[in-house]
This record gives structure tokens, sequence and C-alpha cells, in this order.
């Protein structure tokens, strides 16, 4: 029982959301000790050492906690414990849900806690939020959980901050290019049965297609994500898979089996492809479970179809060559290859829908979203190979021009003149 991070306290009435915030602190690395999961030999002897090995006792704070005598007992042994051991243990309070504390029924429990600064999440909806509150609170504790140096692999979505803001912005502003095909697609059907392969937490098709009249499963090799998109979409089901697993298509129909699921009416596959090695053994597997009339949605993108004008420097030119050998950034040049994947894993209704996403039309906060979107996500690759990388050259000199010229050619980008198109494609495909 040593070298527990966290000591859960918290209320049965709770238990779901507890279950979710304790699954989303052991996904960051932190060592979580709560009853009755790790219950061994008698029940109060064992909360007593739990409590005693330690290192933060986090209270979960709602309503049930407030009027619990089990918590309310767990609250006092932390207490003369951190006593005994001259603060051995750190006491920090997490709201759960929105309270208010000044009600009658938080007297007693703000008896122990009123001086101590709560952990109130920005969104108190979501445990792996909470979580991340949490882990941020204790950076000087367990500063490894999130500041670990962590490799991003071939994933249709990262989960480092950086990565999540620009997805975010990435979302938003695409959706201005695809909102048409979309909607064709999802208009297509009653009630249709989705696949969202490689789904991340999900947000990318659901900003889409909403969250009524349609069945939805997502996979994703990321955990994290899942877990997210778990906690944030509880309309949905999503599963924890790697694609490239050589055991996916076997995995893929147990999921079916599970949920009573004999085809897809839509398969959803967005800035995946470009990432695997064996593209048309995932288009076959996803062909054998489309239904006879469903829709294969590919977005993808090819850097070949990129232009920017006026570019007398030659800088964008030089921009896509580097992003082209970026190890994190998948095939850039993977789109034209996409139709004769489809036809070789044998679709026969293949069309491409939309090509070329541009900055004319776009407005200024649009345009810069659209910079950040493609040329500040380089930038950030190239730190992190630079890092990964010290004693490489070509990657050294790649850097310190790309950082010393990146003012100039964003603000070149942002010239009324100056056109960028990117080549973002979108194809659907049918049996």
């Amino acid at each position: 029982m040593k070298n527990i991070d966290f000591f859960i306290s918290y209320s049965s009435n709770d238990k779901n959301i507890v279950d979710s915030l304790v699954e989303s602190l052991e996904s960051m690395g932190a060592k979580c000790w709560y009853a009755p999961r790790d219950v061994q030999g008698r029940y109060a002897k064992a909360i007593c050492e739990a409590i005693e090995n330690a290192k933060v006792f986090l209270l979960c704070l709602s309503k049930n906690s407030a009027k619990s005598e089990h918590v309310l007992n767990e609250i006092e042994m932390a207490y003369s414990h951190k006593k005994m051991t001259n603060g051995a243990i750190s006491i920090e309070p997490v709201c759960i849900e929105n309270i208010d504390i000044d009600c009658k029924e938080f007297d007693e429990i703000m008896y122990y806690i009123r001086r101590i600064n709560f952990i109130i999440p920005q969104d108190i909806g979501s445990s792996y939020l909470i979580a991340k509150e949490v882990v941020k609170n204790n950076s000087s504790l367990f500063g490894a959980f999130e500041s670990k140096k962590k490799e991003r692999t071939a994933s249709s979505y990262f989960t480092d901050d950086i990565e999540k803001k620009r997805l975010i912005i990435q979302n938003e502003l695409i959706k201005k290019f695809d909102h048409e095909v979309y909607e064709k697609v999802y208009n297509s059907f009653h009630n249709p049965i989705v696949l969202d392969v490689g789904c991340g937490n999900g947000d990318i098709l659901i900003n889409r297609f909403g969250v009524d009249n349609y069945t939805l499963i997502g996979v994703d090799h990321d955990e994290k994500s899942i877990l997210e998109a778990k906690n944030n979409h509880n309309f949905a089901k999503f599963y924890n898979l790697d694609v490239e697993d050589d055991n996916f298509a076997d995995k893929l129909d147990d999921i079916m089996i599970q949920n009573n699921i004999q085809s897809f009416d839509i398969i959803h596959i967005s800035m995946v492809l470009l990432h695997l090695k064996s593209q048309c053994k995932l288009l076959r597997i996803l062909r054998r479970v489309l239904a006879n009339n469903g829709i294969l949605i590919i977005k993808d993108i090819d850097d070949g179809l990129n232009f920017a004008y006026p570019d007398d420097n030659d800088d964008f030119e030089k921009i896509y060559k580097l992003c082209a050998h970026d190890e994190l950034a998948g095939d850039r040049h993977n789109g034209r290859q996409i139709y004769t994947n489809l036809v070789r894993a044998g679709y026969k209704k293949i069309s491409l829908e939309k090509q070329g996403f541009s900055s004319i039309g776009l407005n200024y906060d649009e345009k810069e979203n659209l910079f950040k979107l493609y040329f500040k996500f380089i930038l950030d690759d190239i730190k992190y190979m630079h890092e990964k990388y010290p004693n490489n050259i070509q990657i050294e000199e790649e850097y310190e021009w790309y950082k010393q010229n990146y003012e100039r050619i964003h603000d070149n980008f942002m010239m009324d003149d100056f056109v960028f198109s990117l080549g973002f494609q979108i194809y659907l495909a049918q049996k």
C-alpha cells in the first residue's frame, strides 16, 4: 500500500462520477486508492492505512459527500494524520458538481475545509477535465504526470495540449469547407448507424452530425482520447482500438455483436489514412462492414495541391518540404493515393466531393486560424524533432530558420492580397 498518490474520499451516491474520475487520474499516471475497490482485509483498518500512506487526501465535494458520515470520519482521520506527521498528507477538496457552500447542509463539512483552497474545474461535467485540474494543482508533487515527454504516434488525434488547441481550431474552421458534404451524407439516411474510425474525442463528427437520430460507434487507438469521448458524449459508445492491430477486424466484429449491429450506414475516417502503413487492408475491412447502400467518408490531405501567392522568397515552398519529412505529420501527399486504394479495396461508387480549402473569403480571424492550423503545427513539430534529435544538423538549421522567419511569414500570409490554398480532400465511396 506504499506510494499512494491520491486517497479518494467520496459518497457512495457519487460512485459513477468518482469511478470515471479515478479512471482519468490513473490514465494520467496517478496511483489512486478508493473503497471498496482497494479494500483488503478489515474495512476500517484499510481506510486508516491508506490515508497514512497517501500524499493527497482528495475530497470529492458534493451535496452527497457533505452529508456522509463516512466522509466526515475520513476527513477527521486525515487531519489527525497531517498534524501528527507535520503535513505529510495534503487535504484537497475538488468540486465534482456545482454547489453552494453557504447552504446549511454544508455546515458540518465546512468546519474542516473552510480554510482550504478548493479545486473548482472549469468544466465540472467532465471527469477527465476534473482530473486534469487535480493533476495540475499538484504539479509540484506529481509533475511527471503531464510534463513527462510523450512521443506522438501515428494517430488521427494527438492528446497533448498544443495539438488539442490546434484540432479545436481545425474543427471549427474546416467545417466551413466540409459541412455541405456531411449534411448531404447524413440526410441520405433515416437514423443511420455510424462508425467513426480514428474518432479522437468524438468532437469532429459530432460537431457535424449533432447528437440526435443516429447511433454512433467510435474507435481510436489513443486511450486518453477515448476516455475523454466517453466522458463528454454519453449518447455514443467509444472503444480503444488500433486499426493497425492484427486483430482489428475480429475486435470490430466483437463490438458489432455487442451492440447488435449488422452493418454501418456511414463510416467516417478523417485524417487517418495518411498515418497508416497499409491503407488497403483497413479499407477492405471497412468495406466488409459497410451496408450495401452505405457511404464511406474519407477526409485527408495532399500538400502537392497547396499553393501560396505571392511567395517571392519561396518561404512557403520551403515549409511544404519541411512538412514532407516531418515524422509526426504522416504522408503529406497521401490524398493522391486514395482513389487508387479505394478501387483496389473493391469500392465501386467513388467521388471526389471537395478539394482545396483556400483563404479566399475568410475573415481576419479565420485567416489567422488557417495559418495556425497549418504553419504553427509545423513549427511545433520541428521544435519537437529538434528536442528529440539534438545532434541532427539539418533539423537544427530548419528549426532555426523557421523560428527566425516565422513572424515575417505570418505577416505576409495575413496581407489582403495574399492567397493560400490547402490540399484538403473529401472522398465518398460505396460498394
